[in-house]
């Protein structure tokens, strides 16, 4: 999934463009399902979206995940 917003600079027809990459594995080895734990009743994924698509330095936000429970939830962000 991509977002407007969005550090990897690249050129976009001439003009810089700096991404954001979260990366949200859903297999975790010491503790699991850590992207979906919840800080003050937000997942940690969501929060680290939500403060991706907020900064003003990140042009584009890409969100890389391989699970389905990640995608739903950051689906469900009508931001997004």
């Amino acid at each position: 999934m991509t977002h407007k917003k969005s550090g990897t600079k690249y050129r976009y027809r001439g003009k810089k463009i700096t991404l954001g990459l979260i990366a949200a594995r859903k297999g975790s080895v010491s503790v699991k399902g850590k992207n979906l734990i919840k800080i003050r009743n937000k997942e940690i994924t969501k929060i680290a979206v939500n403060m991706a698509i907020k900064c003003p330095a990140i042009d584009n936000v890409i969100l890389s995940t391989d699970s389905n429970k990640i995608l739903n939830l950051i689906k469900k962000n009508k931001k997004f």
